[in-house]
């Protein structure tokens, strides 16, 4: 009888050892998950600074152009008149 309960009481024990396991497994795939997270977020932050310098790269583009075109119509009034 005592030998039966002693061996019971190891295999509760195994149990609750393989369960901590698996929940420490559980949260480490957890963990990981966070960290993909925080990597997608940061990549999707440095998406939206490109975005933002393409923007800012094209509307200084197309200022320059307006200066230049204006500049080009001030040297025609100048020169005509």
């Amino acid at each position: 009888k005592c030998k039966r309960e002693r061996e019971r009481e190891r295999e509760r024990e195994r149990e609750r050892e393989r369960e901590r396991r698996r929940e420490r497994e559980r949260e480490r795939e957890r963990e990981r998950e966070r960290e993909r997270e925080r990597e997608r977020e940061r990549e999707r932050e440095r998406e939206r600074e490109r975005e933002r310098e393409r923007e800012r790269v094209f509307t200084l583009s197309v200022n320059t152009m307006l200066f230049s075109f204006e500049a080009f119509e001030l040297l025609i009034v100048v020169v005509v008149v």
